[in-house]
């Protein structure tokens, strides 16, 4: 086990980086922290991460060269003795020589094997964030109580806890994970500025489906998995058409579900009205072509596409949920809509497609909520001010046990 330790050097440690939030969020901070791009205080930052899911996809892409980096295969999303015991022995050989100050680990398994390893290592500062919990909403009461005690345990052995929203660090107090000193709310930080740089309606998602300047256009991008809850937008998106029928719909994203999306979006009779668009890589140049951006989530940690999209100027509708109140105002800079444990799909969608079609007829209240909200998030979750509060509360806690 190191006596000594490089004072300066992070092993940062995710399960996989497969498309969503968290992959964004820990690339873009381990490219701003290392040395040639956060040259104030320099880190060594080394980023770990682990296999994707089959049909996940992921997000390699966002990795520059100049980024240190280890692949660890055996490293993933579901449980498995013999790879997991493989990864906490790569984790451990990469801590034995690396000898980093920090480990800072981010999603619910990559937080026990690196949170483990580094306790074990004598790694005098463990931090682990939490991009949103499990707590409830994935699992049934018995599995989600088990992973309850598992995260009590291992905030035992962390130095410091980050939530990403306010309702993320209630949620965990409400379970018990840690005490409140313990925990420290630091928003999301993203690279913004390539949303808000485009026009709004610039034409580019328009003239790619053929939809003309005259025809709205509702949107929603996520991972096509249950906890995003596309049933209710296809409800709502049901719902819409037969009011208007010169609205168009666009899916951004894939998953598990799509097949059986594209079905029922058949059954519902949208089959020529809504594009399942899969996974893109340009979004900055599609978010501009939604007059109205949905988010139909059972649970939400801090929704990335709702802060690119309000980035974007998008006037937005979403369920409260999570930690969408954290990023939303309601009636301010877009509008939220109840989403009970004991409502049925219908009865959200149905909520959501009356706001939405109260948005379609009034673009001057479209434009109000989308400069309202694009204001808002670019303020609060710039990638430069994350990276401010993360070597801020680095060196505080590194002071404190060295």
């Amino acid at each position: 086990m190191p006596v000594t330790v490089n004072p300066r050097t992070v092993l940062r440690i995710i399960d996989r980086l497969n498309i969503g939030g968290p992959a964004i969020h820990v690339t873009l901070l381990n490219q701003y922290l290392d040395q040639a791009r956060f040259n104030e205080h320099a880190w060594k930052s080394i980023l770990v991460y682990g296999q994707e899911e089959k049909n996940e996809g992921n997000m390699l892409a966002l990795l520059r060269q100049s980024q240190q980096t280890v692949y660890l295969p055996a490293l993933g999303r579901e449980l498995h003795p013999l790879k997991d015991l493989v990864s906490f022995w790569r984790v451990f050989r990469l801590i034995r020589q690396q000898k980093p100050a920090i480990v800072h680990t981010h999603k619910s398994k990559a937080g026990v094997i690196g949170r483990l390893t580094a306790w074990i290592c004598r790694v005098p500062v463990r931090v682990h964030t939490y991009h949103g919990h499990v707590l409830h909403g994935y699992f049934g009461p018995w599995k989600s109580r088990i992973f309850i005690w598992i995260e009590r345990g291992m905030a035992r052995l962390s130095t410091a806890l980050i939530a990403v929203s306010p309702k993320v660090k209630a949620d965990l107090l409400k379970y018990r994970i840690a005490p409140e000193n313990k925990i420290k709310v630091l928003y999301l930080g993203l690279e913004l500025a390539r949303f808000s740089a485009q026009p709004r309606r610039q034409g580019t998602l328009r003239k790619e489906l053929r939809i003309s300047a005259e025809q709205t256009v509702v949107g929603i991008v996520a991972r096509l998995v249950p906890i995003k809850g596309l049933e209710i937008f296809l409800e709502a998106a049901r719902r819409i058409a037969a009011a208007d029928p010169t609205v168009e719909f666009v899916v951004i994203g894939d998953g598990e579900l799509r097949q059986g999306l594209e079905k029922r979006a058949d059954e519902l009779g949208l089959k020529t009205r809504i594009h399942f668009l899969g996974f893109r890589n340009d979004l900055e140049y599609l978010y501009p072509d939604i007059d109205v951006l949905m988010l139909t989530s059972f649970n939400e940690g801090s929704p990335v596409s709702l802060i690119e999209g309000l980035a974007a100027g998008c006037a937005v509708v979403s369920t409260h949920v999570g930690g969408v109140p954290d990023v939303i105002r309601d009636g301010e800079s877009g509008w939220l809509i109840a989403a009970n444990p004991d409502d049925t799909p219908e009865a959200i969608g149905r909520r959501a497609a009356e706001k939405v079609l109260s948005l379609l007829t009034d673009p001057a209240e479209r434009r109000r909520l989308g400069e309202n909200g694009q204001k808002d998030v670019l303020n609060r979750f710039d990638i430069h001010r994350l990276v401010q509060d993360i070597d801020r509360l680095y060196c505080d806690t590194l002071l404190k046990v060295l």
